[in-house]
């Protein structure tokens, strides 16, 4: 088909949040996914296309606990740590005309972020205060029948595994006393893989984002 990433999604979730031990707050989330591909044939094991049409299944859960801390009379820090657990599963497989080969569950995954972050707050008038926070995180991707491949495309024997982490700052300074807010954020991030044949996609990278506006609060 010519539009072979457009997609149907359906999706519920559901999230509770309640009091933990020394005034902090836990939080519980999780979602389910079912993705429909209209337009995406899956591939046969000869190469060919059967009638069928992709679908994919996801669910995630994850788990957050944050505290607030005062720092001074009128300043404070909320800390937070977050753990999130996600899995995928499609019934389209892979063929790889190139070498001849079909993969199937190629878009299998299973994969876990750890998050840990601070948020800053100077000033006890909420117009007025300025912001600052931080926040680090590590992921982990693992392909169930992704195999991996050297630089030239051959294959070898172990399967992909993509390793990630990164970081983020943001900024809030208030302008004036009607509202408004110069804001800024800068997040950097890094994905490690052993796979190495980039062909066609790309596996290993570094990424810098940044941003700088106003917005306006009432």
């Amino acid at each position: 088909g010519g539009d072979t990433l457009n997609t149907y999604n359906h999706s519920l979730s559901a999230a509770w949040e309640f009091p933990f031990f020394a005034e902090s707050m836990l939080s519980l989330g999780t979602m389910g996914l079912v993705r429909f591909y209209p337009d995406q044939r899956l591939v046969e094991i000869s190469g060919n296309y059967a009638s069928t049409k992709r679908q994919d299944w996801s669910a995630s859960a994850g788990a957050g606990w944050r505290k607030p801390f005062g720092l001074t009379e009128r300043s404070g820090v909320v800390a937070s740590a977050n753990l999130d657990f996600g899995l995928s599963r499609s019934n389209q497989a892979h063929f790889d005309t190139n070498e001849s080969k079909f993969i199937e569950g190629y878009y299998d995954y299973r994969d876990w972020k750890l998050s840990l972050g601070s948020h800053f707050v100077f000033g006890s008038n909420p117009r007025r205060a300025k912001s600052l926070g931080l926040a680090v995180w590590s992921g982990l991707r693992q392909y169930d029948s992704r195999l991996i491949q050297d630089a030239g495309g051959k294959y070898l024997g172990e399967t992909t595994d993509l390793e990630s982490m990164g970081f983020s700052i943001a900024g809030s300074m208030p302008v004036g006393e009607k509202g408004l807010f110069l804001k800024s954020v800068i997040q950097a991030a890094q994905q490690d893989s052993n796979m190495k044949y980039e062909a066609n996609y790309k596996y290993n990278f570094d990424t810098l984002n940044y941003l700088l506006g106003f917005s306006y609060e009432f």
